[in-house]
């Protein structure tokens, strides 16, 4: 087999797998590009390359047509599941976890269950059966943009459905069977997972991580310096484990006078049996199979080049497991792999440096920003992680085991300062906020970070520079302007991003918690907002407007301030101010105001920020102009209306979620909208948007944009044209993206 076929073979299949299981339009140009390579270079073996490549892309398309074939029921039904003591979590007394039907269909499941129940659950220590009653429904896509995919993220882990649990109501320990090896292999898992907890904090979450693959729940939202400092990669079970692992068995076996091809077929044993006991640890796949293929090639099973099986470990990796690449820790498996075939020899540090610079574009484009000294804490971190970390995280657990309590304690201090200087050194970073850069600055700085790996030339480092300024500048330049409302549940949080003239929000969203609850839950809705932040290259907030003081407005004030400047805040005249608004400008508005950004058309009065103070803004968004109505009642809007005879808006957000006490018919009328656009939580507790809006509406002939319905909602503009795009559209509006076009 010519040298380079399995590799160029595996970037065809590599396209196909992006194309059909990642929906990316690029894989196209992959699949295109490298056919075209293996007809060129290739010929001899082309056809048997076509049609391996036909086959894997069968496999993809029979495993998306798999998940996107999720069956919805309208009454409860009985399911069976095979579940695990790792796969489900129970709090008070509300059960939250996943199994599988014997037909291999995996279901999320969540709901309360009897004491009795949760106790039993609490106290399997494996494998079980449990009787579940509940309608199957959908898993819930990530509704705003950029946001978390729920669906995704289970997909990854086989599980296509969830139910809402009416009842549990059998439950019994499932024993036997023709797996069950692989059973007690997930036992042992568990048990090890349990015997890490009883560790020091620091000792157990390393070992987990680490040692075991199981990553601890909240790990990277604990210790946001390894993401800072794009440390991601270290703090995951895969090649270098794998490495490890088989460096020791070697040690062993020579102990054992096993011979050079005894000791290679039982290694294989043991990597494949890392790879069962880490199931859960995605990145793993790759590092097995190549090691796997290794072993062959030195068994001269086969005769591979490097670069050969680097491909076919690419290939039959993504068969095992198609969903591979659709989460970072693959990525950067396989990225790191592929530099290292590329890599000369050299020193550690140097070898770290290049790695560093070939990874940042894949972090760039997953978290839209960098810190710039990531690539020198790299260059130091991963020889130190593999020299001292993972040691002082084997002696530590080796103490543990011989209860060597004084050990035990100064392994974690050790690992302590070692975390709190990561800290320090991430506090005093200075994070870079790039926005989402175009799939092909992505590719040319992989390209390019590729040749670097080959030779260090300094026209490659200026390439880079080069393309990282255009991908810096790419958001920021676009003359492209957005409004877009943000899916916060029962809340308000609008965005209006006009190109060169600054960022303004309007309202933040928020939900009630209480007590502890509130104090320890990560806001998700800030998370998001974030997120849609940072990919449009979002570092600062011009003019944040507070409409009022309700909760589902405000609430999210105090965390978003914490993590993004704001310049100025405009209240209500009269509106008690918060804590957080020290040391900000906070502008009171009493209307009629203008500002740069817009006007204020009510309050007319000094109030107290209740809903009927409400702020009202009216703000010119390309051609049209938008009317944000707060949570203001009739009674305001029609002093609206007298105040403002004149007053016309293309696109109005309608008051109060939609609720029957705004959005009165003479005020609709007067304004002659052609768009409302409604806030409201999904399956909301008040009945939101009420009915009589609605009739409302169509009796304006209002076309009507919901956040109950369609997730994120984007109004967006360039020069006249503009166009609207929601995050869910179709037959359910709580899965498929869609697009309105207007001009």
């Amino acid at each position: 087999m010519k040298v380079g076929f399995l590799l160029t073979l595996s970037g065809s299949v590599l396209g196909i797998n992006c194309l059909i299981i990642g929906q990316c339009w690029w894989g196209v140009l992959l699949v295109g590009w490298f056919l075209a390579l293996l007809f060129c270079h290739f010929r001899t073996q082309f056809w048997r390359g076509i049609l391996t490549f036909i086959i894997c892309g069968g496999y993809f398309a029979c495993n998306e047509l798999q998940w996107r074939q999720v069956r919805m029921e309208k009454q409860a039904q009985t399911q069976k599941l095979i579940s695990h003591a790792e796969w489900y979590q129970i709090k008070a007394g509300y059960l939250r976890g996943y199994g599988f039907t014997k037909a291999g269909l995996g279901i999320k499941i969540t709901g309360p269950v009897d004491r009795d129940i949760a106790d039993k659950l609490r106290a399997n220590q494996g494998n079980i059966e449990l009787v579940v009653i509940g309608r199957l429904n959908k898993l819930v896509a990530a509704s705003n943009r950029y946001g978390f995919d729920e669906a995704n993220y289970w997909r990854i882990r086989n599980v296509t459905h969830q139910m809402k649990l009416d009842q549990v109501s059998l439950i019994y320990s499932k024993k036997g069977g023709l797996d069950r090896l692989l059973w007690l292999i997930r036992d042992i898992h568990y048990q090890l997972t349990k015997w890490f907890e009883t560790m020091p904090g620091i000792l157990s979450d390393y070992g987990q991580t680490l040692l075991l693959g199981h990553v601890p729940e909240n790990f990277y939202q604990n210790n946001m310096e390894i993401s800072t400092l794009g440390l991601v990669h270290l703090f995951s079970i895969s090649g270098y484990q794998v490495t490890l692992l088989k460096r020791v068995w070697g040690r062993i076996a020579r102990l054992f006078y096993l011979v050079r091809e005894e000791r290679l077929i039982i290694g294989q044993g043991i990597i494949f049996m890392l790879g069962v006991f880490a199931g859960e640890a995605h990145a793993l796949v790759r590092a097995v199979v190549s090691g796997i293929v290794e072993n062959w090639c030195e068994l001269h099973w086969i005769n591979l080049h490097k670069k050969d099986v680097f491909g076919l470990s690419l290939m039959v990796s993504l068969l095992l497991k198609p969903t591979l690449l659709l989460q970072l820790g693959g990525q950067l498996s396989f990225l790191l792999a592929w530099g290292l075939i590329w890599q000369k020899t050299g020193s550690a540090t140097r070898t770290s440096f290049l790695l560093a610079i070939l990874i940042s574009p894949i972090i760039i484009w997953h978290t839209y920003s960098w810190t710039p000294i990531s690539i020198i804490v790299n260059c130091f971190a991963i020889p130190i992680f593999s020299r001292v970390v993972i040691p002082l995280t084997v002696i530590g657990t080796i103490a543990r085991i011989f209860d060597v309590k004084a050990l035990v304690m100064l392994t974690n201090d050790l690992l302590g300062y070692g975390q709190l200087l990561l800290q320090i050194i991430a506090k005093f970073a200075g994070k870079i906020i790039f926005g989402q850069p175009p799939i092909a600055l992505v590719f040319a700085a992989l390209i390019v970070g590729s040749f670097l790996l080959i030779k260090v030339r300094r026209l490659y480092f200026g390439l880079l520079v080069l393309i990282g300024l255009l991908a810096y500048s790419y958001q920021r330049l676009l003359p492209i302007g957005h409004v877009t409302f943000f899916d916060v549940g029962q809340g308000d949080a609008t965005l209006i991003h006009r190109p060169y003239e600054g960022v303004i929000l309007i309202d933040v969203g928020g939900k009630l918690q209480f007590g502890n609850r509130r104090r320890y839950q990560r806001n998700f809705d800030v998370e998001q907002m974030l997120k849609y932040l940072h990919a449009k290259g979002i570092d600062c907030l011009d003019h944040v407007v507070l409409t009022h003081r309700d909760f589902d407005h405000v609430g999210n004030f105090t965390d978003l301030a914490k993590q993004i400047r704001i310049k100025n805040i405009y209240i209500p005249a009269g509106m008690s101010w918060q804590k957080s608004y020290q040391g900000q400008r906070v502008h009171e508005v009493q209307a009629p105001q203008e500002r740069v950004f817009g006007d204020f058309l009510y309050p007319f009065q000094i109030g107290t920020g209740r809903n009927e103070d409400s702020l009202v803004v009216r703000l010119q968004v390309g051609p049209q102009t938008l009317l944000a109505m707060g949570d203001l009642d009739r009674r305001g809007e029609l002093a609206i209306k007298s105040a403002y005879p004149n007053l016309q808006a293309n696109i109005i957000k309608l008051g109060h979620h939609g609720s029957k006490t705004s959005s009165a018919r003479t005020f609709i009328r007067a304004i002659k909208p052609k768009i409302g656009v409604i806030s409201a939580g999904f399956e909301n507790r008040y009945g939101h948007p009420h009915l009589e809006t609605l009739r409302t509406a169509k009796q304006a002939r209002l076309k009507l944009f919901s956040t109950a319905n369609h997730g994120m909602i984007e109004y967006n503009w360039l020069g006249n044209f503009t166009w609207w795009e929601v995050k869910l559209s179709g037959s359910d509006t709580r899965y498929n993206k869609g697009r309105t076009w207007t001009k």
